[in-house]
């Protein structure tokens, strides 16, 4: 492995995205917070119970959350790189690298081979910075679900595009996330403890 630029001697770097992991914190607690409350749903004939009417509503919440989570967690490892990427490289070649907007997997990439001199662009820390991006884009470019009978009969439908807004897929970009900062952490220490 080659050595790595140095870091500026002096300064200061605002680390915006340990406000964001705290709110991804935040949001994850309040979230299993009510779905812990949730009271048990009643099915039965008639109109829907308070239970029910609660339960619909609590559910809503959680998945209110569990979208903001998935954005947050995306959102957190790509204030991260910009800084990284300011810290190692500066503000001037940052800007000059990245004058157009690339995904945060290539940024990263991008920025990760200038700092080392080579980076494999598939390294786990990719693959995981890939996964978050995908969960953040599902939600935040969606695409239409729709069903519809055509006059020749035919059933036309296209495929599920909302993504899962349940606790589990919010749990695992909170994992991913997490695991973005340990893989960096093991790459270059030495800026982390700047940024951490």
């Amino acid at each position: 492995m080659t050595e790595r630029r140095p870091l500026p001697k002096t300064g200061h770097i605002t680390a915006v995205h340990r406000e964001i992991r705290n709110t991804v914190y935040r949001f994850r607690d309040e979230m299993l917070r009510i779905e812990s409350e949730l009271p048990q749903p009643s099915f039965e004939p008639g109109e829907a119970s308070a239970d029910t009417i609660q339960f619909f509503e609590k559910k809503s919440v959680s998945q209110m959350y569990s979208r903001a989570l998935q954005v947050f967690a995306a959102l957190t490892v790509e204030a991260f790189v910009n800084e990284y990427g300011y810290l190692r490289l500066g503000e001037t070649d940052f800007e000059k690298l990245f004058k157009r907007q690339v995904p945060i997997a290539v940024k990263l990439t991008t920025i990760l081979r200038e700092v080392l001199d080579t980076f494999d662009e598939d390294a786990e820390i990719v693959n995981v910075v890939r996964s978050l991006a995908t969960r953040r884009n599902r939600l935040v470019h969606p695409r239409p679900e729709m069903e519809g009978l055509m006059e020749d009969g035919e059933l036309r439908k296209t495929t599920e595009r909302l993504p899962p807004t349940d606790p589990k897929r919010a749990l695992a970009a909170v994992r991913e996330m997490d695991r973005v900062f340990e893989l960096f952490n093991a790459i270059d220490p030495e800026a982390t403890v700047h940024l951490m």
